[in-house]
């Protein structure tokens, strides 16, 4: 049944008259709308449309939100595919059924499978994307990541954009941008997490919230939305880590860009102009590191290292609010002193 689209009134009218007896299976596809009061009013509308008992409506949402406000009566949960089902997509949609696979081929090809994390949307556009691809496209893939091959405004990240996009406030945005920071696959623990928004001032107190438990909400919504997953929980079940897909850091690298940048999540060695935030695991070796170090050093919010920084260059970063030195560091130097934003 299809109408143009007309005032509220007018449209459950006409749903009044076309359902008048009848019984009805209502689908509504990726649901996004968590607000409790709109669920609330269209439930009542449904119920003055038709009284006949036996009606039914399935509701799809990737939100653990909105299937908490819809409260249904059945509700099954989608698990993840094996690695053997993500090959068998990629496999399907890059060859021909005449087509045989050679042996080196096909291991490449599992080891791309197992970083689609058993996601059928991402093995079945890496399989689309590989489609009379040659082995060095395969090999490419494998070691580079998928945001090099599909791109940034196709493919996955641009499905999984959609759902960035959907986000409601800017901050949960901005938030989840900041996450770029973090390398691939690293566990996340959220109480640093929020600490290090709140060092960026990404978190402000309003309406009697403190900014942790802004920074937990924030925290939470993310999880809920599946852009954190692999929640770990203490003995009393609050979350302290999770992780982000390989996928859905790619996405948060493609949307932070130059706002921050791990060296580690780049096959480049140049770091880009005015990073604010920006994470280095070794200054070794790495002469161009230090020169950008010292080039960057007044825009920099955030620095995370695992080597010492030099003094001379410590110094000019006078806009620093966050300061990591992993490995042990006896002895701080003199200039950390003029850092008066820490």
């Amino acid at each position: 049944m299809l109408f143009k689209l007309k005032p509220e009134k007018a449209i459950l009218q006409k749903l009044k008259e076309e359902l008048k007896d009848k019984r009805f299976l209502l689908v509504l596809d990726d649901l996004w709308n968590d607000e409790q009061k709109y669920w609330e009013d269209f439930r009542s509308s449904l119920v003055g449309i038709n009284s006949v008992n036996g009606n039914f409506i399935i509701v799809t949402t990737r939100s653990n939100s909105v299937a908490s406000i819809v409260n249904p009566r059945y509700q099954h949960s989608l698990g993840v595919l094996s690695d053997d089902d993500c090959w068998d997509i990629i496999k399907m949609r890059a060859f021909s059924n005449e087509e045989e696979v050679s042996e080196h081929l096909e291991n490449i090809g599992r080891k791309i499978a197992r970083k689609c994390g058993g996601l059928p949307l991402a093995a079945n556009m890496i399989g689309g994307t590989l489609r009379r691809k040659d082995i060095n496209d395969w090999t490419s893939v494998l070691q580079n990541g998928f945001s090099d091959s599909i791109g940034d405004t196709s493919g996955v990240l641009q499905v999984l954009k959609l759902s960035f996009d959907r986000l409601p406030s800017p901050l949960l945005k901005k938030c989840f941008s900041y996450c770029s920071i973090f390398s691939e696959d690293e566990e996340i623990e959220k109480e640093r997490l929020i600490q290090l928004w709140m060092a960026e001032g990404l978190l402000v107190e309003n309406d009697g919230d403190d900014m942790e438990s802004l920074g937990s909400r924030v925290y939470d919504i993310l999880l809920q939305n599946s852009f954190f997953q692999e929640a770990k929980k203490n003995v009393f079940g609050i979350i302290k880590h999770s992780k982000m897909h390989d996928l859905v850091h790619d996405l948060a690298c493609s949307i932070s860009k130059e706002g921050s940048f791990n060296v580690e999540n780049h096959k480049s060695d140049a770091i880009p102009p005015r990073v604010r935030n920006l994470v280095i695991s070794s200054l070794d070796d790495h002469e161009s590191y230090k020169m950008a170090l010292k080039r960057n050093a007044s825009y920099l919010r955030a620095l995370f290292s695992n080597d010492k920084i030099p003094d001379s260059v410590l110094g000019d970063c006078k806009n620093l609010c966050t300061l990591a030195l992993r490995r042990n560091t006896e002895e701080l130097t003199p200039s950390i002193a003029k850092l008066i934003h820490l």
